[in-house]
């Protein structure tokens, strides 16, 4: 049995895990825990000094203060963890006093409601996290990665086997998952503590009254955007994702939130693809669903089981960030290419955009540091970062979140878009013109020499730190 507790030793194990992705703000931790961490980091700061001096050079005097920072960095070490302990403290005593509960804020994006707790509000930040491992732990939620669902879908597209696709998703999904059945399923768990049951129940009572009611229907949803609505739609949905599964004619099966990709090595007797999905459909209405309708954009049936009889055939579809190109040649030969979606191009031409704007607004106040922006932006877009604190190894950025592209022509695409923006400079900031073509000739050749296909194939890395990289994602 897992320890459910709001304690301060549980918010603790929380923090260092948001510690180590970088996800801590420093400023809105107390001031005796900022000081702490102010004088850890000076007294490394003073070893780092001695460090760069070969040690058998050292002085006796450069010999003792060594001695002395170390010891000393014991004590503030000790005094960080014991201002980071009075604090998880305080937050897990607010946490457990009689009464507490969340609020909920909502707002309207792309003609949806969203919600969210007061994200300044630590005591509430980190109750919602600990209820969120609650859930995950007492219902044995798996939550399967973007890369590992894509990577194994790969490797079952490009085969030979006659299959059948299946791509669609669940319509309103948050906002149709029938409460009382959730809420059944929540209360008949034994190993769920009654207070994590107690905060779900506030959550959807803070969610039932601050709902729109033109757009969400009595009885139904959970609050998109809240850290647990994710974790409670897959407890809900766990059943139904067995029952597909297990189907003899099934031979791979993805829901991610309520993208659907399902592969299909035969057909049950009496079927048509058309008919197994009107079948499909009507089991999710079973569980209040419903599944977009064929001919709606968002779903694709696919027949890649009927012999091609001499022709080929292509055709593509996305999932997950990538469009994929699937094709099947006269002598039944099947290959899929994995390209990036529009949307996720789209979003890499508006951060550019972003990038240049930035560069353009700050020119009008410091050059400098326009330059550093222009240079952190576009490494940031097109390179990768170590995540700070976190495991050896853990990397994100343009490589690991398009890892598993091999269409060219979607980093030509990129490239060019990037290698046309054009650097403006206010007519006024150099007096003399040889200057001012001397500055964009700098910056036009660093942006040229960015090669989309180079950093992806070295899976290029910059260091950026964590103050640094919340800093450009506000402008970003």
């Amino acid at each position: 049995m897992f320890d459910q507790s709001f304690s301060a030793a549980n918010f603790e194990a929380l923090f260092e895990i948001e510690l180590r992705k970088g996800l801590v703000d420093f400023n809105q931790m107390p001031q005796e825990y900022r000081d702490a961490a102010t004088n850890v980091k000076a007294v490394r700061a003073e070893l780092t000094l001695l460090r760069k001096k070969k040690r058998a050079a050292w002085t006796q005097t450069e010999e003792e203060d060594y001695e002395f920072w170390r010891e000393e960095l014991k004590i503030r070490l000790a005094d960080k963890e014991e201002a980071l302990k009075k604090d998880m403290e305080a937050l897990s005593e607010a946490a457990n006093m009689s009464g507490f509960g969340f609020r909920l804020t909502s707002h309207m994006y792309g003609g949806k409601q969203y919600f969210e707790v007061d994200k300044a509000d630590r005591v509430q930040h980190f109750a919602m996290k600990c209820l969120q491992r609650n859930l995950v732990n007492a219902f044995g939620v798996e939550m399967v990665s973007r890369h590992t669902v894509m990577a194994n879908l790969k490797l079952m597209l490009n085969n030979n086997l006659p299959i059948y696709i299946i791509r669609t998703d669940i319509r309103h999904f948050f906002e149709s998952i029938p409460q009382n059945r959730l809420m059944s399923l929540i209360e008949r768990n034994s190993i769920l503590s009654n207070k994590s049951k107690g905060l779900i129940k506030n959550i959807m009572a803070g969610y039932k009254g601050i709902k729109d009611k033109r757009l969400l229907a009595a009885g139904k949803g959970v609050p998109r955007g809240i850290g647990i609505s994710s974790a409670l739609s897959e407890i809900y949905l766990a059943e139904l994702d067995k029952m597909i599964k297990g189907r003899k004619e099934v031979i791979f099966y993805v829901r991610y939130v309520d993208d659907i990709f399902m592969i299909l090595s035969d057909m049950p007797y009496g079927f048509t693809l058309a008919s197994y999905y009107q079948a499909l459909e009507d089991q999710f209405h079973k569980y209040g669903l419903d599944l977009q309708p064929v001919g709606s954009g968002k779903c694709q049936l696919l027949d890649y089981y009927t012999p091609a009889n001499g022709r080929s055939q292509n055709d593509s579809l996305t999932y997950l960030g990538y469009c994929l190109y699937l094709n099947k040649d006269a002598r039944n030969r099947r290959r899929t290419k994995f390209g990036m979606s529009g949307e996720r191009k789209q979003r890499f031409k508006s951060r550019v955009d972003n990038v240049f704007d930035r560069f353009k607004h700050e020119l009008k106040y410091d050059i400098k540091q326009a330059k550093r922006d222009l240079k952190d932006g576009l490494n940031l877009i097109t390179g990768n970062i170590r995540l700070s604190k976190a495991k050896e190894g853990v990397k994100v950025g343009f490589y690991y979140n398009n890892d598993l592209v091999d269409v060219d022509q979607d980093f030509d695409e990129l490239e060019h878009y990037l290698h046309s923006k054009h650097v403006r400079v206010p007519g006024n900031l150099f007096a003399d013109p040889a200057d001012e073509r001397a500055f964009v000739k700098k910056r036009r050749d660093f942006i040229n020499s960015i090669s989309l296909k180079d950093r992806w194939k070295e899976k290029k890395t910059f260091d950026i730190g964590v103050g640094r990289l919340k800093e450009i994602r506000k402008w970003l």
